[in-house]
């Protein structure tokens, strides 16, 4: 058996990468930029599926996106939710917002905004596998040294799978 790797088409390192599973042949990988979570920039969002044996690549987001990661949902094997964080300038700042894009019927649909937080966001998780109707997705405060004795912000959303 001949083992098929997936090398995307970026000079840069990458910080992680995350996979999903669909059924017992569908296989999707996520990767964001190495650089992007410390200098809080982003970089691209680049997701692969297994086609017959080759590596199919899509680019979700051209820049800006510092953290994701993938969730299949159960309802006969159809779709993938891909979760990430895009640093967004405003004014003398940055957002970051959490969006998500469903991968279902074979393309990904476009971006939906899930959250827009005023702080950093240091990781963004999902379960592995999520029930039919909805994929969860949690993200934590990224927290410096000066904050280490505050609390830290969690959150936690339920999108609906429709």
């Amino acid at each position: 058996m001949t083992s098929t790797a997936w090398k995307p088409r970026r000079k840069a390192p990458f910080a992680r990468s995350v996979a999903a599973v669909l059924g017992r042949d569908r296989i999707f990988l996520a990767n964001t930029h190495y650089g992007a979570v410390k200098q809080g920039s982003g970089g691209n969002l680049a997701c692969a599926h297994m086609v017959g044996g080759e590596w199919k690549q899509d680019t979700l987001e051209s820049e800006g996106v510092t953290d994701a990661a993938l969730t299949a949902c159960r309802d006969l094997g159809n779709t993938v939710f891909c979760f990430y964080v895009e640093v967004v300038k405003k004014g003398d700042g940055n957002i970051n917002e959490v969006h998500h894009r469903r991968w279902k019927a074979g393309t990904w649909e476009p971006s939906v905004l899930v959250a827009a937080e005023a702080f950093a966001v240091n990781h963004v998780t999902v379960p592995i596998v999520c029930p039919a109707d909805y994929a969860a997705v949690f993200w934590d405060q990224r927290k410096t040294r000066a904050m280490r004795h505050k609390p830290n912000a969690l959150r936690f959303v339920r999108v609906l799978n429709r």
